[in-house]
């Protein structure tokens, strides 16, 4: 989307990785349940996904967890999906 620099992406990129294996992020699989449902809510059109934030909300969903974020967009979707979420900003 080239809303960031290459170098700040990159230190992003490093902090999730570190992050990760500190365990603060729970990683989950994406089954065939998660994508089904996500599909199924990008083909409603009544709000605007990206699918791998379809994805993401989907996990959220089947696991009965929230979700942080700062876009305002995704914070909208997941309230019309049924996943709680904490906006940001």
């Amino acid at each position: 989307m080239k809303d960031l620099g290459r170098e700040d992406a990159l230190k992003i990129i490093s902090a999730l990785k570190v992050h990760v294996e500190e365990g603060l992020y729970q990683v989950l699989p994406v089954e065939s349940r998660e994508y089904g449902l996500a599909r199924d809510w990008l083909a409603t059109f009544q709000v605007p996904l990206r699918t791998l934030d379809a994805l993401h909300l989907a996990v959220a969903f089947s696991h009965s967890l929230a979700i942080v974020t700062a876009d305002r967009g995704l914070a909208a979707a997941a309230e019309h999906v049924g996943v709680q979420c904490r906006l940001i900003v």
